[in-house]
């Protein structure tokens, strides 16, 4: 092709490109002959393997029989951990065995490189050589197992010609002799060491009596004293006797049992007398209230107390912790015990008093009083604040006076990082039990109160939350708070130290204390929800019917608007018809519909007409709904109490007033409600029957619907207010 003479050559003679086209076929031809054949002898070759061998067909040509048989017994009796670390003689017995094998090895083979073969012959090849290498393998087999038996039964003792303790059953049988030759040694080494320990649990037994009897012989003189100690304690109490009468008088209102004397008797212990009579003395605790004796009780702690002070000359802890200490009185009472609180201040010894309690009122007997102190909030430990929670409000007012004073950067920054923390943990103990409040930020707080807010979960749904998450919402104050523990706050200084003082004062602090005792009043009052108190439901809504109603044509056609003064139907209508394209189509995906049996929504709906519901739709207070209530199903107005939001409040109305059914009141969490979209009217009405009580049904089936929509045209939008109740606007 590339010789121009040549190409001239064939282009002048035909009959030559003729020969050289039929020698070219000829060459195919036998080309693809010779390919067959190639195929054919693999294939063959392929068969004549039995498959057991196959999968061994590239490890063949290496295989070395004597060499891998002599690896194998290496690994498995001289390098294995049993025989290398303890039956070692057994692995110098193989070791020096192995000197004496056949012979006879069977060396590897090498398959031809491919440059060496001929075309297409590599595969071909290599199968008659591993064919070949099984036949090898085989004929070795063959000629060498007498001589690997005869050497395997020499080695283990099996043959007559070999000698039987030099061998494996040999080592084998004095391995097992002295396992028996060792029981009893081993029994003997086993009891040793139970009895190592009982000794040791033994010795540790008597060191413990004999330390017990020394602290009894020690203490051994000391009762002589118990008759002493019985004489002194029966004087201390008799002595306490005046002092306890004085202080009984100033926290118990007066009464005609009068306190007399305390004694201590071996057999009856302390007892109290008292009486009506002043020549008359009886046991005052069968006849005292539960006010008198208490009152007796905190009078001999503080006479014992003052008995102390008085011995030593100083009060060495003048501190007085106190836990709700109105709770042990009356209401008739608690005003001594706060003047007597009151007065501990004035004492000598300047006690300081911490008071814990939840009671307001008693609080505020204190105030009035003129009792000193600063008040906090305490919250009890939890996974949020990871400690106690003291939150004191004055600590924000201490730091602010020290910014005023130092008016430097590092004293606003600390201000405002109190403030901070101060609000943080106000939201976060406000927030327990709804959610996970350790790694939230102030703002993620305040989205969470506007979202229960917003749902009306309760008591969240009051207007002291709303009023406080709007007071906090895009504010910069909210920011600097935020950046004050970030890298951020260190540009922050008075400025914006006073802007967030004036926010704490005016915007936040009043609000976050109402809705602090907001919370903590409602928790006090209903504790945890009532859902979990209350009855379980014993009836179920009927069947809904979704599918048919997903399937009622609703197209918006156009709107319309009464120019009656607010009466119904009986004046003149604006229309306004949409075009094709403008109108648009409503499917009611997640809606049921029942049949209300009731006149409970009149004149809404009549007894009969079909009621179309919404599922999982929101519910607004002056909602038409239908509702779940214990064993009840009602259609009612939906109403929240104001003064109690976690209260639901379902009013029925009717257009008879002897008719009109009593409303139902339940808590929130307890009542399963849906909204009420739409009424289909039947005006022929439908024979229902219903269960006693109950004020919904079934709507009567697939047919009952498609009966009342089958002659549907469509919607029309209600413009205005002309259409109450039936129509709302929009």
């Amino acid at each position: 092709q590339d010789c121009p003479l040549c190409t001239r050559s064939l282009k002048d003679n035909p009959q030559l490109v003729a020969e050289m086209e039929h020698f070219r076929s000829v060459g195919d031809a036998a080309k693809r002959t010779y390919r067959d054949n190639l195929n054919a002898i693999q294939r063959d070759m392929e068969a004549a393997i039995p498959p057991s061998l196959r999968r061994l067909r590239n490890e063949v040509v290496s295989i070395s029989p004597k060499r891998d048989i002599e690896i194998a017994l290496r690994d498995r009796f001289v390098n294995a951990p049993r025989y290398a670390s303890c039956l070692f003689g057994l692995a110098r017995l193989v070791l020096s065995s192995l000197s004496s094998t056949p012979t006879e090895e069977l060396p590897g083979v090498r398959l031809s490189a491919a440059e060496e073969m001929p075309q297409g012959t590599t595969e071909t090849l290599e199968a008659i050589t591993i064919a070949e290498r099984f036949l090898a393998i085989s004929e070795w087999f063959t000629n060498n197992q007498g001589l690997w038996q005869q050497w395997w039964d020499d080695l283990t003792g099996q043959s007559q010609n070999a000698v039987f303790k030099d061998r494996f059953a040999g080592k084998l049988a004095q391995l097992d002799d002295a396992m028996r030759a060792s029981t009893p040694y081993r029994d003997a080494a086993k009891g040793l060491h139970e009895a190592w320990k009982h000794g040791l649990a033994i010795d540790r037994i008597d060191i413990e009596q004999k330390r017990r009897q020394d602290i009894a012989d020690q203490l051994e003189p000391l009762k002589a004293l118990r008759k002493f100690a019985e004489a002194e304690t029966k004087s201390a109490i008799e002595g306490l006797s005046a002092r306890m009468a004085t202080l009984l008088d100033g926290i118990h209102i007066v009464e005609k049992l009068k306190f007399h004397s305390t004694h201590m008797d071996r057999k009856t212990g302390i007892s109290v007398r008292g009486g009506f009579d002043p020549n008359i003395r009886i046991d005052a605790t069968l006849v005292a209230n539960a006010s008198w004796l208490r009152a007796l009780l905190w009078s001999f702690v503080f006479s014992v107390r003052q008995e102390a002070v008085e011995h030593l000359g100083e009060d060495r802890l003048p501190l007085l912790v106190l836990d709700d200490p109105q709770s042990t009185f009356d209401l008739t009472h608690r005003h001594r015990w706060a003047q007597y609180i009151a007065a501990l201040q004035a004492a000598p010894t300047n006690i300081q008093v911490l008071l814990a309690t939840y009671d307001e009122s008693f609080l505020a007997q204190l105030s009035t009083l003129k009792v000193n102190g600063r008040q906090a909030y305490l919250a009890a430990a939890g996974p949020d604040t990871g400690c106690l929670s003291l939150v004191e409000g004055d600590s924000l007012k201490r730091s602010w006076d020290d910014a005023t004073r130092k008016k430097t950067p590092e004293a606003a920054q600390a201000f405002i990082s109190k403030t901070r923390i101060h609000l943080e943990t106000m939201l976060k103990i406000m927030m327990r039990g709804e959610a996970d409040t350790s790694n939230l930020t102030i703002g993620k707080l305040r989205d969470k109160i506007k979202k229960l807010n917003r749902d009306c979960v309760t008591p969240w749904n009051r207007h002291e939350f709303k009023d406080l998450v709007n007071r906090m919402e895009s504010r910069p104050e909210i920011s600097h708070m935020e950046s004050s523990h970030h890298s951020t706050g260190l540009t922050l200084g008075m400025a914006e130290a006073t802007d967030v003082e004036n926010f704490w004062q005016k915007d936040v602090s009043p609000r976050l204390n109402k809705a602090f005792r907001a919370i903590r009043e409602y928790r006090l009052l209903h504790g945890e929800s009532k859902a979990m108190h209350a009855d379980p439901s014993t009836v179920e809504m009927p069947p809904g019917h979704r599918t048919i109603v997903r399937q009622i044509p609703l197209r918006i056609h156009g709107r319309a608007a009464a120019l009656t003064n607010g009466r119904l139907a009986d004046g003149n209508l604006t229309v306004t018809e949409f075009s094709l394209s403008e109108r648009e189509q409503v499917v009611l995906a997640n809606h049921d519909a029942f049949r209300v049996v009731k006149p409970t929504l009149e004149p809404v709906a009549r007894p009969g007409d079909v009621l179309l519901v919404a599922d999982n739709t929101k519910v607004p207070p002056g909602s038409l709904v239908v509702a779940v209530c214990s064993d009840r199903l009602v259609a009612r107005r939906f109403q929240v109490s104001p003064e109690h939001p976690d209260i639901a409040i379902l009013t029925a109305q009717a257009v008879s007033p002897s008719e009109i059914a009593p409303p139902l009141i339940a808590h929130m969490s307890t009542v399963s409600l849906r909204k009420i979209i739409g009424v289909l009217f039947d005006p022929v009405g439908f024979p229902v029957s219903a269960p006693s009580g109950q004020e919904l049904a079934d709507c009567g089936g697939d047919a009952a619907v498609k009966k009342l929509v089958s002659g549907t045209l469509g919607l029309v939008q209600v413009s205005g207010g002309s259409a109450e109740p039936q129509a709302l606007d929009g």
